[in-house]
């Protein structure tokens, strides 16, 4: 089976590039892949050996059984292949539990007309009049509450499955958009191995590294 994952890849900043290269490593022993990545990075990003990289303008439309769209908040690493996955039906991953920081750049601000006509789009308990919905975030401090703007039903509602990370967020989508094929796919978390004589720590055994953005969404 020949599938396409449109992706970004190390050495693009990204904590789904780097997922998306430790999961080609298991999956090319199971199927025939290609990376679909921005045209002008192909020749710059890394993928396993027995991957191929492609640019998007080279993946025709029937040259592969299946298009894998692994989806982040991030637009300067996925704005290359929305549109596809709006056209082009597959498996969506849905890294984010919202897009909203997406779109807002995509429309130019969270404050103008087009985003909140977006935001009525994905829930219609929102007019494009009404005040954006926000939650506390520290002493003072508000912003848009995630939750209520997921800013997903056009990429949910055009792909024949979703997956999430989160079992949470799966029912949440389920019910803002329902008929949708929406389910739960946890993140792996590989053990790296301590040193032999590893250096003193301040707070205990357990040493967590974070990558990526930590919202107070997620």
């Amino acid at each position: 089976m020949r599938v396409a994952v449109h992706t970004p890849l190390p050495p693009e900043r990204s904590g789904i590039a780097d997922y998306s290269f430790e999961l080609f490593e298991e999956l090319r022993h199971h199927l025939d892949l290609v990376a679909v990545v921005r045209d002008d990075l192909v020749g710059t990003v890394r993928a396993p050996e027995g991957v191929e990289i492609a640019g998007l303008s080279a993946v025709e439309a029937g040259a592969v059984d299946c298009d894998v769209y692994q989806m982040g908040n991030n637009p300067k690493y996925h704005r290359f292949f929305f549109q596809r996955a709006l056209e082009r039906p597959g498996l969506l991953v849905l890294h984010d539990p919202s897009l909203a920081d997406f779109h807002a750049e995509m429309c130019r601000s969270a404050d103008s007309g087009v985003f909140r006509y977006e935001i009525a789009h994905d829930n219609p308990g929102l007019q494009p009049a009404d005040p954006l919905p926000l939650v506390d975030i520290g002493p003072g401090e508000r912003d848009l509450d995630r939750l209520e703007v997921f800013l997903a039903r056009r990429i949910v509602e055009a792909n024949v499955r979703t997956l999430v990370h989160s079992s949470a967020i799966a029912g949440a989508m389920r019910a803002r958009y329902p008929g949708c094929d929406v389910a739960t796919i946890q993140l792996p978390a590989p053990v790296v191995a301590l040193p032999e004589r590893p250096a003193p720590r301040l707070h205990g055994e357990g040493v967590f590294g974070v990558f990526g953005g930590i919202h107070s969404s997620k």
